[in-house]
């Protein structure tokens, strides 16, 4: 795991749990002070490392599921995560191009961005050509696996505790913590991603910043620079005359047709990783965790969201089943599922739904039922969990139902011409 030669020792695991206790108990006097708990997590998950920055981000795009100061305290984690002082990731640099690395890149020192894996500084070419440089951060291995199993046995002890929290799929949860940690680790791969998305994200005037292939290495990718503003920032966005509504649409229609037509989607989406450019164009970074739709659920899945759309909800229920997961057919388990669902979605008011709600009783069912959510399917509702973070802060009226039913007819055609791709197969 994390690209360790050899297997990880207890004695390490239980000097990273030594570790992570002195942490805590160093920031404790702002934890246990009412007033100031929210606004020290920040500082706390930062000490911590990946993982607890991770989990930060996620309660952060979650706002109708935990409580508005905390959300807010958190929100900082999506593009403001404490960097590393550029001493300690002067030797990556130099490990990826050598002791003269800046002849090829004159770097600013000061990061305009740093995330849990990596951070961001700006950049010159030789030629004068302005650039982003993405570097992992120094020793990011380190502890990263030690965390993982320590945030496994903690789940594990949290759910025997309290049986109610089983339907949570904790453990699960944490495992997949560790493969999206695994990709984003894969510049490479990263890069691949980009590429790929690039020609369906324009599509939705979405841009990808060009990337310089020559000059990316195993542990840095150079791409141009863009000036953007946060997504976040409705007065900004404003300012530069989009419209918010309409960007709504333009992230929701490139998830869809992403995910469906191309098979590969963006599955990392939070405020931080999606910004407006000076021109009002969305800009899309950081494509380190992507999900991947197998030919033979696409047809499934967009008939699901097809059915949410449309508010037809035994639609959905059908379409979930029919994936290749679930490998049978249960009438009980599909109107549990349009029962949950409906109970959610019925009223028609997105702006109402609490989408980590949602999720959870989502969860609840398939535990009660054993029904094994397949990896694409969590990836895309954690996108839908982003989106309603996004939708909340740009623009808290946006109508899913009545904007979405545009995307029916892509969704439709999806099960159309895998329909027919069946029966070719069969002929």
């Amino acid at each position: 795991m994390f690209g360790r030669a050899e297997p990880l020792s207890r004695g390490k695991v239980l000097g990273r749990a030594a570790q992570i206790g002195a942490l805590t108990s160093r920031r404790g006097w702002a934890l246990s002070r009412g007033a100031t708990r929210h606004r020290a997590l920040p500082a706390l998950a930062c000490d911590l490392g990946p993982p607890f920055v991770k989990i930060g981000q996620l309660v952060a795009a979650s706002p109708g599921s935990f409580s508005q100061s905390l959300v807010q305290a958190l929100r900082g984690l999506h593009d403001d995560v404490r960097p590393q002082p550029f001493h300690v990731i002067e030797p990556v640099l130099r490990d990826a191009y050598g002791r003269d690395w800046r002849t090829l890149i004159k770097l600013s020192e000061a990061p305009i961005a740093a995330g849990s894996v990596a951070q961001v500084h700006r950049g010159t070419l030789a030629d004068g050509t302005p650039v982003a440089v993405k570097v992992q951060r120094a020793d990011i291995t380190e502890n990263l696996e030690a965390d993982v199993r320590l945030l496994r046995v903690l789940a594990a002890i949290l759910v025997r505790a309290r049986p109610s929290l089983a339907p949570l799929k904790l453990v699960e949860t944490v495992d997949d913590f560790a493969v999206g940690f695994e990709q984003e680790l894969d510049f490479a791969a990263e890069v691949t991603s980009m590429e790929r998305l690039r020609p369906v994200l324009a599509r939705w005037e979405i841009d990808v910043p060009r990337i310089h292939a020559e000059l990316c290495r195993p542990q840095v990718i150079v791409m141009d620079f863009v000036d953007v503003v946060p997504v976040r920032d409705r007065d900004q966005i404003l300012a530069l005359g989009a419209e918010p509504e309409a960007l709504l649409r333009s992230v929701l229609g490139a998830l869809l047709e992403s995910a469906f037509v191309e098979g590969r989607f963006h599955a990392d989406g939070h405020g931080g990783n999606i910004l407006v450019g000076t021109d009002g164009n969305l800009v899309m970074l950081d494509f380190g965790i992507v999900g991947d739709v197998l030919p033979d659920d696409r047809a499934a899945c967009a008939g699901m969201l097809a059915g949410v759309f449309q508010q037809d909800f035994n639609r959905f229920a059908e379409g979930l089943l029919r994936m290749q997961a679930f490998g049978h057919t249960d009438d009980a388990a599909a109107g549990a599922v349009a029962s949950v669902v409906a109970e959610h979605l019925g009223s028609g008011d997105f702006a109402q739904v609490r989408m980590g709600l949602l999720l959870r009783d989502m969860l609840d069912m398939a535990s009660k039922y054993e029904l094994p959510f397949p990896t694409s399917l969590i990836l895309l509702l954690k996108q839908l969990l982003y989106f309603d973070g996004l939708a909340t802060v740009l623009a808290p009226n946006f109508d899913l139902f009545h904007d979405a039913r545009q995307f029916v007819p892509m969704l439709e055609q999806v099960g159309a011409e895998n329909a027919r791709s069946r029966e070719s197969v069969a002929e």
